[in-house]
């Protein structure tokens, strides 16, 4: 999942949220 590193910080507030 080297693509989704670039969007992590977003990934991890969405995860955080979900």
């Amino acid at each position: 999942m080297t693509p989704m590193r670039k969007t992590n910080p977003l990934m991890k507030l969405i995860n955080h949220s979900f």
